[in-house]
Protein backbone atom coordinates (compact mmCIF):
# COMPACT_ATOMS: atom_id res chain seq x y z
CA UNK A 1 0.00 0.00 0.00
CA UNK A 2 2.90 2.34 0.71
CA UNK A 3 4.06 1.96 -2.87
CA UNK A 4 0.66 2.95 -4.23
CA UNK A 5 0.80 6.12 -2.12
CA UNK A 6 4.32 6.88 -3.37
CA UNK A 7 3.22 6.47 -6.97
CA UNK A 8 0.08 8.55 -6.49
CA UNK A 9 2.14 11.30 -4.87
CA UNK A 10 4.31 11.33 -8.01
CA UNK A 11 1.26 11.92 -10.21
CA UNK A 12 0.54 8.38 -11.36
CA UNK A 13 -3.25 8.23 -11.48
CA UNK A 14 -3.80 4.71 -12.81
CA UNK A 15 -2.52 2.78 -9.78
CA UNK A 16 -4.08 -0.45 -8.52
CA UNK A 17 -3.00 -2.21 -5.33
CA UNK A 18 -4.12 -5.77 -4.62
CA UNK A 19 -3.39 -8.23 -1.84
CA UNK A 20 -3.79 -11.63 -3.49
CA UNK A 21 -2.50 -13.49 -6.52
CA UNK A 22 -6.03 -14.22 -7.73
CA UNK A 23 -6.97 -10.55 -7.57
CA UNK A 24 -3.72 -9.56 -9.31
CA UNK A 25 -4.56 -11.83 -12.24
CA UNK A 26 -8.11 -10.49 -12.45
CA UNK A 27 -7.04 -6.84 -12.32
CA UNK A 28 -4.18 -7.34 -14.78
CA UNK A 29 -6.55 -9.07 -17.21
CA UNK A 30 -8.83 -6.05 -17.41
CA UNK A 31 -6.51 -3.18 -16.53
CA UNK A 32 -3.41 -4.17 -18.57
CA UNK A 33 -0.78 -2.46 -16.40
CA UNK A 34 2.41 -1.26 -18.02
CA UNK A 35 4.38 -2.03 -14.87
CA UNK A 36 3.75 -4.43 -12.00
CA UNK A 37 5.54 -4.26 -8.67
CA UNK A 38 5.33 -7.72 -7.12
CA UNK A 39 6.43 -8.93 -3.70
CA UNK A 40 9.16 -11.43 -4.50
CA UNK A 41 8.84 -13.19 -1.16
CA UNK A 42 5.44 -14.82 -1.55
CA UNK A 43 5.47 -18.33 -0.05
CA UNK A 44 6.12 -21.52 -2.03
CA UNK A 45 7.46 -19.90 -5.19
CA UNK A 46 4.20 -17.95 -5.41
CA UNK A 47 5.88 -14.86 -6.79
CA UNK A 48 7.61 -16.84 -9.55
CA UNK A 49 4.37 -18.55 -10.52
CA UNK A 50 2.38 -15.30 -10.41
CA UNK A 51 4.96 -13.44 -12.51
CA UNK A 52 4.89 -16.18 -15.14
CA UNK A 53 1.06 -16.13 -15.21
CA UNK A 54 1.00 -12.34 -15.49
CA UNK A 55 3.53 -12.46 -18.31
CA UNK A 56 1.50 -15.09 -20.20
CA UNK A 57 -1.75 -13.19 -19.60
CA UNK A 58 -0.31 -9.93 -20.89
CA UNK A 59 -0.49 -11.16 -24.47
CA UNK A 60 0.33 -8.26 -26.79
CA UNK A 61 0.32 -5.72 -23.95
CA UNK A 62 3.77 -4.63 -22.78
CA UNK A 63 4.23 -5.35 -19.09
CA UNK A 64 7.26 -4.77 -16.90
CA UNK A 65 7.43 -6.87 -13.71
CA UNK A 66 9.61 -5.50 -10.93
CA UNK A 67 10.41 -7.60 -7.86
CA UNK A 68 10.06 -5.98 -4.46
CA UNK A 69 12.39 -7.79 -2.08
CA UNK A 70 14.07 -7.43 1.28
CA UNK A 71 17.08 -9.30 -0.10
CA UNK A 72 17.64 -11.79 -2.86
CA UNK A 73 20.18 -14.49 -3.35
CA UNK A 74 21.93 -14.56 -6.69
CA UNK A 75 20.75 -18.14 -7.25
CA UNK A 76 17.14 -16.96 -7.22
CA UNK A 77 17.74 -14.20 -9.76
CA UNK A 78 17.97 -16.66 -12.67
CA UNK A 79 14.64 -18.26 -11.71
CA UNK A 80 13.10 -14.81 -11.30
CA UNK A 81 14.24 -13.67 -14.74
CA UNK A 82 12.87 -16.83 -16.34
CA UNK A 83 9.52 -16.19 -14.65
CA UNK A 84 9.40 -12.68 -16.12
CA UNK A 85 10.89 -10.39 -13.49
CA UNK A 86 12.85 -7.59 -15.11
CA UNK A 87 14.49 -5.85 -12.17
CA UNK A 88 14.75 -5.97 -8.40
CA UNK A 89 13.91 -3.15 -6.01
CA UNK A 90 14.94 -3.51 -2.37
CA UNK A 91 12.46 -2.50 0.31
CA UNK A 92 12.07 -0.37 2.29
CA UNK A 93 11.65 1.71 -0.83
CA UNK A 94 13.68 4.82 -1.41
CA UNK A 95 11.93 7.39 -3.61
CA UNK A 96 15.06 8.02 -5.70
CA UNK A 97 15.39 4.30 -6.51
CA UNK A 98 11.71 4.08 -7.42
CA UNK A 99 12.06 7.11 -9.70
CA UNK A 100 15.10 5.53 -11.35
CA UNK A 101 13.19 2.28 -12.06
CA UNK A 102 10.25 4.22 -13.50
CA UNK A 103 12.53 6.17 -15.87
CA UNK A 104 14.42 3.13 -17.17
CA UNK A 105 13.27 1.49 -20.38
CA UNK A 106 12.16 -2.13 -20.12
CA UNK A 107 14.94 -4.68 -20.34
CA UNK A 108 14.98 -6.87 -23.42
CA UNK A 109 13.91 -10.46 -22.73
CA UNK A 110 16.84 -12.82 -22.25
Amino acid sequence: MALSFMLSARGYTEVRAVRSAARALTVAGSFHPGIVFLDFELPDKGSLDLAAMLRRGAGQHAMRIIALTRSIENAKRDDARLAGFERFLVIPLVQAELDKILRLPPEAPK
